[in-house]
């Protein structure tokens, strides 16, 4: 099989929020989208800047009119890449005065990088477009520069040798709610298509996810059968079994004590590095995805390595990235474990919230034929 990578946007600038519409100008089957996000830091960090990417991008969609096929945030589809890769997506995240921050998120349309039997086809199609959404808003010297911002985005082609079109994953955020401790959100799932998986992304600054979600079901046809019904601190350990532990990378300047966000939301371990040096400053302590530690700055002296701010390294080993949870039905790469909704009339997924108050989306990645 033969592949290409085609610019559907290269290098495009932004200055300030908007949607950007990217027509998909190519007739050949597509395997994947990148979506490359660069953006460039202000001239002055500090330690209370936390600006990353990800989170300047609310929603990145695929339409063809009023069909939706894609609608996912930044986030939610990096979070994905994890199971779908078994890998972190790229993420240089450096918060120093001036830097360049890149990150990326891929929508795939089959099974890895280049499925043959599963693909998006834009002949298919009447007007494929994808449009992609960021919050930006005024620029600062603590936060983000005015210039220096841009997406590009390639489409992953299959040239030759692609089989039979078996369908392409559609992924979706079909509901977003708050949780409360104790209480019972229920979701009315679609029963169109085969389910490879459903995602929940409970976030909650300092937190790990199952300190918002508490439990999780799924009932079809009032409990007739149930594929899930688990506490989240189960669930999680059987995410780390399956997908396996994730490092990240990430800079940000500090004068001392203080945190620095990681976005790994369930952490085992991290370690912290001061400016150039190979010494190893404190770890104080890790919640969620925040990092609190404390370097040697101050009046020179032997247990000082700076007088002044300075950039900190850290690197966090752990799971959930941006918080996320997974519910495979089996394995993700074998269809025939994928769940099917045809033998049920209703399907629900009801969802207990613990004592940690956050946000709670839930994504369904289906196949459609």
């Amino acid at each position: 099989m033969k592949t290409r990578k085609v610019y559907l946007l290269k290098d495009e600038a932004f200055t300030a929020a908007q949607t950007k519409t990217v027509d998909i100008n190519v007739r050949d089957p597509i395997s994947s989208i990148d979506i490359i996000v660069r953006m460039t830091n202000g001239a002055a960090m500090t330690e209370d800047s936390d600006v990353k990417p990800h989170d300047e991008f609310a929603k990145i969609e695929l339409i063809d009119g009023s069909d939706v096929i894609v609608s996912a945030s930044m986030k939610e589809l990096q979070a994905l890449n994890v199971p779908e890769l078994g890998a972190l997506p790229s993420m240089d995240l450096n918060l120093d005065d001036n830097a360049v921050q890149t990150e990326q998120c891929t929508i795939h349309f089959g099974i890895g990088k280049n499925d043959p039997n599963r693909y998006f086809e834009p002949a298919q199609f009447k007007n494929p477009q994808l449009k992609i959404t960021n919050t930006f808003t005024d620029a600062d010297v603590t936060t983000w520069a005015a210039t220096g911002h841009s997406i590009s985005v390639i489409a992953n082609i299959i040239e030759e040798g692609w089989g039979q079109n078996l369908g392409f994953f559609m992924t979706k955020e079909i509901y977003s709610h708050t949780a409360v401790d104790g209480a019972v959100e229920t979701i009315d799932l679609p029963r169109d298509f085969p389910y490879r998986m459903i995602m929940i992304e409970a976030l909650s600054t300092g937190s790990s996810p199952i300190l918002t979600v508490e439990k999780i079901k799924m009932s079809c046809d009032a409990d007739k059968y149930v594929p899930y019904d688990i506490d989240s601190r189960d669930l999680i350990l059987e995410n780390r079994a399956m997908f396996g532990i994730l490092t990240q990378g990430v800079k940000k300047r500090l004068t001392g004590a203080g945190t620095i966000n990681a976005d790994l939301f369930d952490m085992t371990n991290a370690f912290v590095a001061q400016g150039t040096t190979l010494s190893v400053v404190g770890l104080t302590t890790m919640a969620g995805e925040v990092i609190t530690t404390e370097g040697l700055v101050g009046a020179a002296g032997v247990n000082a390595l700076d007088t002044v701010e300075v950039l900190f390294h850290a690197v966090a080993f752990g799971y959930s990235l941006h918080s996320a949870l997974y519910l495979p039905f089996g394995r993700i790469n074998e269809p025939e474990d994928w769940f099917n909704p045809d033998p049920y009339g209703d399907i629900k997924l009801k969802i207990t919230g613990e004592s940690a108050v956050g946000t709670v989306k839930t994504v369904i990645q289906q196949l459609r034929d």
